[in-house]
């Protein structure tokens, strides 16, 4: 069965740019795992797990994964009306009632017990609690005594966590403080990957410092750049200009377009051809990066 699981989850396709990640070697091991892996595990958990149980539990595990999937994608919505908190909230109730039929369809069909991981480090546990007990002082047989267990524990379905108690919690916070993208802890981990990109550039010694300058430095050069009139349309509001190294300035817009005074004379063509293109290679425009500015245009889905 793991095997088969293991087996499924590699051949899970990527899907858009950064939306669906290539899994791990070892995706059911759960180790090394970002965020947006776990994510990604449940999004994609029906198909890897179907029919890898018989009938009636293979039902019990596919409903509750279409539930689970379902919460998630209500949960993490960043606009909420009236109609999709009442989803939400029917939604968590379903899921409690998939999770209580699941737990008790399957407790007695199937024992869960410890990975081999989980009780190495429960016997290293063990053991090091027995040298602190000693105050200290143990020797190498000693030490092995005490990391002998006396086998793999049972693991059952614990159904009393805060986790699944706070999931009822979720529609009366998100009506009085907003979505859940307003304070989510993905912004705080996003800033943390740039101070690691700023601790690079700095002295090591004076790391805070130089960190703090850094980021003064690059907040006074964006004030600077929206202040610049360069660039700016007739409102005083557009992007900055891009100098293509040969005396010419291209706007950068949203579109790959050029700017009227910038376009070129192109001769007379077919009314029926749907595109004009020019030849010259004077204005260009990075494709990939185009594509990763629009990434949340449906066209690109």
């Amino acid at each position: 069965m793991v095997r088969t699981q293991f087996k499924n989850s590699i051949e899970v396709p990527t899907f858009g740019h950064g939306t669906i990640c290539r899994f791990s070697n070892n995706a059911s091991g759960m180790k090394c795992l970002a965020g947006r892996d776990f994510e990604d595990l449940l999004q994609c958990a029906i198909p890897v797990f179907e029919c890898l149980l018989p009938s009636p539990f293979n039902e019990y595990l596919l409903n509750l994964l279409f539930e689970l999937a379902t919460w998630h994608g209500l949960a993490k919505l960043r606009m909420h009306a009236d109609t999709t908190l009442n989803f939400l909230d029917s939604s968590t109730t379903q899921l409690g009632q998939f999770l209580r039929h699941f737990m008790k369809g399957t407790e007695q069909e199937y024992i869960t017990k410890d990975l081999p991981s989980e009780e190495a480090a429960r016997g290293h546990r063990k053991a090091n609690k027995a040298v602190k007990g000693m105050g200290g002082v143990t020797n190498k047989s000693q030490q092995k005594s005490g990391q002998k267990t006396s086998g793999p524990k049972v693991q059952h379905f614990n159904f009393q966590t805060y986790k699944l108690h706070a999931l009822s919690d979720y529609v009366p916070t998100i009506r009085k403080f907003g979505t859940t993208d307003s304070y989510t802890s993905h912004l705080g981990e996003s800033e943390h990957r740039r101070v690691k990109c700023l601790f690079l550039r700095v002295s090591k010694a004076r790391f805070t410092a130089g960190i703090t300058k850094q980021q003064r430095r690059e907040h006074i050069l964006f004030k600077m750049a929206e202040a610049s009139p360069y660039g700016k349309t007739g409102k005083g509001k557009g992007k900055p200009e891009q100098d293509t190294g040969k005396g010419k300035v291209l706007q950068q817009h949203d579109a790959p377009a050029l700017r009227f005074e910038d376009s070129e004379s192109l001769p007379y063509s077919d009314p029926l051809c749907h595109y004009h293109i020019s030849s010259s290679t004077r204005y260009h425009v990075n494709i990939y990066n185009w594509l990763a500015n629009h990434k949340s245009d449906p066209a690109l889905k």
